[in-house]
């Protein structure tokens, strides 16, 4: 395993024996996640590689396209996944931490629009 985080292997150890996930056949960055948010966040191995999983689905959205072979249309590769856990397990806590960077960027995204269409309502009104 060639993990980014070797301090972490004790604390690794203990997610692999307690998850039926194979945590350690994820690529070295997502494992490290994985693994940093078990600890950090307390949550099921499964739940959190399943939460990275659809955010990497979700970043990758607007970049693959997949032709099915009996239409020549594009249609975009979208992966769905649903998390069923009981209450109190940490679905909502792992999800937020995981999605802040796609929140981050949508907020920053149309404050940039807000920001260019005043602009624009300014310059069309000279």
């Amino acid at each position: 395993m060639n993990s980014l985080l070797p301090i972490l292997s004790k604390e690794a150890s203990d997610i692999y024996k307690a998850s039926s996930f194979p945590v350690k056949c994820l690529p070295p960055l997502f494992h490290d996640a994985v693994v940093a948010t078990c600890i950090s966040k307390e949550a099921p191995a499964e739940m959190a590689a399943s939460i990275f999983i659809a955010a990497a689905s979700l970043a990758c959205l607007s970049l693959v396209e997949v032709i099915p072979t009996h239409t020549d249309i594009p249609e975009p590769a979208s992966l769905y996944m649903m998390v069923i856990a009981d209450s109190g397990m940490g679905k909502s806590t792992v999800l937020e931490s995981v999605a802040r960077v796609f929140y981050d960027t949508s907020s920053d995204i149309n404050k940039e629009y807000q920001k260019l269409v005043k602009e624009f309502n300014i310059a069309q009104a000279s």
